[in-house]
């Protein structure tokens, strides 16, 4: 049986982590049945589908200041983890990493038994280019 594997993005515009999705996607679409979340395509994610993976947009996987929009991407976030029966569930856009951590540290998600969490950081979110409260919560 084939792992199902969810690969958590971000923003959907044109930048290193939709762009890492994709080269994984190509290596291991073969492998694995392969599904990418994130914010809105806005010419990102245009090549998953083809490389072999599933794509769900979700309104608030990108950084905002606009608390409707997080609480959005965050209970849609928790919704896809819980229901999906995911073997693999790796993180690589800091917005969705930290809404996770955030969730398993006040007890909202806990991935099932077999379940494997994974993080990749695409850039340091806490360095001096970031807002404070930002790299403040994601140190």
């Amino acid at each position: 049986m084939r792992p199902r594997i969810l690969l958590l993005g971000g923003d959907g515009t044109r930048s290193g982590v939709p762009r890492h999705l994709d080269q994984l996607t190509q290596t291991l679409a073969a492998q694995a049945d392969l599904t990418i979340l994130s914010d809105r395509n806005l010419g990102g994610y245009d090549n998953v589908a083809g490389a072999g993976a599933a794509h769900i947009e979700l309104e608030g996987l990108r950084n905002s200041l606009n608390p409707l929009r997080l609480w959005h991407g965050l209970t849609g976030t928790l919704r896809q983890v819980r229901e999906g029966g995911w073997d693999v569930i790796w993180l690589h856009a800091r917005l969705p990493a930290l809404m996770l951590r955030v969730a398993l540290t006040l007890r909202l998600w806990r991935p099932h038994a077999g379940a494997r969490l994974m993080l990749s950081y695409h850039g340091i979110p806490f360095d001096p280019g970031h807002r404070a409260w930002a790299a403040w919560a994601s140190r």
